[in-house]
C-alpha cells in the first residue's frame, strides 16, 4: 500500500513554545489524527482493550504558522505483522520534521491487507518503556524518581470514541522533562541567561489503558542516564485511585544552543556522578 496523505494543518501560535517551535504534544496530536484517518481508509479497527506502542523521532522543528502534511503507510517491517508509519513534512519544502512508527494492535478488516497476527514491539530494547518498568508509584519513587505532575481527565481530553488523546500523555511527559532539567540544575533562568534550550529527539511511549473523564493521573519521572550531550528520561503515569500504571515513556533529550540550534555538551557544574554517566 503506497503512502497516502492523512493530515494537513498549520502550526498555531498557541501550540508553540517561547521559541515559536511546536510543542511535542501537538506532534503526537497530529499523528493520532493521521492514524485515525489511515485506519478509516485502510479499514483497520482498534480492539476494545489494547496497548498502544509508539516511537516518535524528531528530525526538525515545526515553526509557528508553518503548513504541515502527514503521509502514512503500512510497513512490513517484521515477520509477524505490520506497523503503521507516519512522516510529518513541511508542506512547502517537503522537509521531514518528525516521524513515528505505530506498533499498536490495529486489526485489518478486509482482504486488501493480509490478515496476520500483530506483535507489538520496539526495535531497540533500550527504547522499550516496558523494560524494568515500575509496577507502582512507590516503586518508581524508590528507584530514584520524583513527582513530576498530574492531571484529571476532562471531557475535552477524549476523542469521539471516549479514548484519551495522546497529546495529554505527551504533554505530561513534557512537564516531567521540564522538572528533570531543574533537578539537573538547569533552571529556566540558567537556560535563558546562556541562550540554551532543551529539545527531545526521540520518544518511545506505551499507553496501557484508555482513560475516561474524571480519572486522576499522577506522574513520576527519573533521570535514567546522562551522557556528555544526551540525557535519557523515564516517565511513568499512574491512576491515582487504583494505583495501576497507565502510560510509560523513555525520552532522549539534548541541550542545544539557541543561536546555532546544535547540541552542546552539558556544563561542568552538573554533577555527573549523581547519574549513570556514560561518555559519548
Amino acid at each position: 500500500m503506497s503512502p497516502i496523505c492523512t493530515h494537513c494543518s498549520r502550526v498555531q501560535q498557541w501550540e508553540c513554545d517561547e521559541n515559536e517551535h511546536m510543542n511535542a504534544q501537538f506532534y503526537a496530536d497530529r499523528f493520532q489524527q493521521a492514524a485515525a484517518e489511515f485506519a478509516r481508509v485502510a479499514n483497520l479497527v482498534r480492539p476494545p482493550d489494547w496497548e498502544q506502542r509508539l516511537t516518535l523521532r524528531f528530525h526538525g522543528e515545526a515553526q509557528a504558522e508553518q503548513p504541515l502534511v502527514i503521509e502514512s503507510a503500512l510497513i512490513e517491517d517484521y515477520p509477524q505483522g505490520y506497523a503503521i508509519g507516519h512522516r510529518l513534512l513541511a508542506a512547502s519544502s517537503g522537509q521531514l520534521l518528525a516521524s513515528t512508527i505505530d506498533r499498536s494492535p490495529w486489526q485489518p478488516q478486509n482482504l486488501s491487507i493480509p490478515s496476520r497476527p500483530f506483535e507489538p514491539r520496539f526495535d531497540n530494547p533500550g527504547e522499550n518503556p516496558n523494560a524494568d518498568a515500575p509496577k507502582t508509584e512507590e516503586d518508581a519513587l524508590r528507584a530514584g524518581g520524583f513527582a513530576s505532575g498530574g492531571i484529571t481527565i476532562g471531557p475535552a481530553d477524549v476523542d469521539a470514541a471516549g479514548h484519551c488523546l495522546n497529546r495529554l500523555h505527551v504533554g505530561l511527559f513534557g512537564d516531567g522533562a521540564a522538572i528533570a532539567w531543574q533537578v539537573m540544575e538547569l533552571s529556566r533562568d540558567v537556560l535563558q541567561s546562556h541562550r540554551w534550550g532543551c529539545m527531545v529527539v526521540n520518544l518511545s511511549m506505551v499507553i496501557l489503558s484508555s482513560l475516561k473523564p474524571g480519572i486522576a493521573v499522577k506522574q513520576v519521572s527519573r533521570i535514567v542516564k546522562l551522557r556528555s550531550r544526551t540525557v535519557t528520561l523515564r516517565h511513568d503515569q499512574f491512576n491515582v485511585v487504583t494505583g495501576e500504571p497507565i502510560a510509560r515513556s523513555l525520552a532522549t533529550g539534548l541541550l542545544v544552543s539557541l543561536d546555532t540550534r546544535r547540541a552542546i555538551a552539558f556544563p561542568p557544574e552538573i554533577n555527573l556522578n549523581k547519574y549513570e554517566y556514560l561518555p559519548e
